[in-house]
């Protein structure tokens, strides 16, 4: 699988005071999505990026911002909600588009790169510092889109990512699983999308197109034959599973049984309440 960049990478160095900037208050989310936009534009004038890959530098750093830096993601929340107000004007002065759509306020491309998040995945096969690493990035990238989904900007729909993170962590049994299905990488991401947004996902009753052309990304693993999307029957099955993650013995870390029982907790809350 491709490596994901780091936020260490040379192209993203011009951009990397400039969130600094936000990071200290020295700079709004709003002048600051101006500035990112306007060091596009630049690049774009002068030749030195196209317009897509002048966005898709932008996107890629931000995203890689959520993923290292987890303590600035209300900041960087704010940041995209300001980008979706936004028209930023060319130097041809029209609002810049891409793929007919505004290049900032429709995020073109954003949701590919997520993707490429979920796409790039590579659990280490043992225990130990580089997955513990790996188990953080996941756990703030799935935090990250679904504190998005919280604002409620359409744009930021991104229940196909809550959907394979809940698959990936709790629909293989424990005898078929394998390292790619780690408890400890996948349990408190999936677990994170139910604190954060389980209200909503207890009423989600999407299903995602599958067939010959398009795949199945919405199927289930193992444990769920069903439909392939959300449903309240397919929720009933994360619940018991995460009660059964949160009762497991010692070969199950603490941090996995903590996140599991908060999030089962929840789930009963939500139900009762919802039900």
């Amino acid at each position: 699988m491709a490596r994901r960049a780091a936020l260490s990478w040379d192209g993203f160095a011009s951009r990397r005071p400039v969130l600094q900037e936000m990071y200290d208050g020295s700079s709004s989310p709003q002048a600051t999505a101006k500035v990112l936009a306007s060091m596009a534009t630049f690049e774009v004038s002068e030749g030195q990026l196209s317009m897509e890959a002048g966005a898709g530098v932008t996107w890629g750093f931000l995203v890689t911002s959520a993923r290292e830096l987890p303590e600035h993601h209300g900041l960087l929340v704010d940041l995209m909600v300001c980008f979706s107000t936004m028209d930023h004007i060319g130097g041809d002065g029209e609002v810049e588009r891409l793929y007919g759509m505004r290049v900032w306020r429709d995020f073109p491309m954003l949701g590919w790169d997520l993707n490429g998040e979920w796409n790039s995945l590579d659990v280490s096969p043992h225990p130990g510092p580089k997955r513990t690493a790996q188990a953080a990035q996941i756990l703030n990238v799935n935090k990250f889109c679904a504190l998005l989904m919280l604002t409620d900007v359409p744009r930021f729909d991104y229940q196909m990512f809550a959907l394979w993170t809940m698959r990936q962590a709790l629909e293989t049994p424990m005898e078929q699983a394998t390292f790619r299905h780690c408890p400890e990488v996948y349990v408190p991401a999936a677990a994170s999308w139910i604190l954060l947004l389980g209200s909503r996902i207890y009423h989600w009753d999407t299903e995602f197109e599958h067939g010959p052309t398009i795949g199945a990304p919405g199927r289930g693993d193992a444990l769920w034959p069903g439909k392939h999307g959300f449903c309240e029957e397919r929720w009933t099955l994360w619940r018991i599973r995460f009660d059964e993650f949160a009762s497991m013995g010692p070969g199950i870390g603490e941090e996995v049984k903590l996140s599991a029982s908060k999030a089962a907790m929840r789930m009963r809350e939500i139900e009762a309440v919802d039900g």
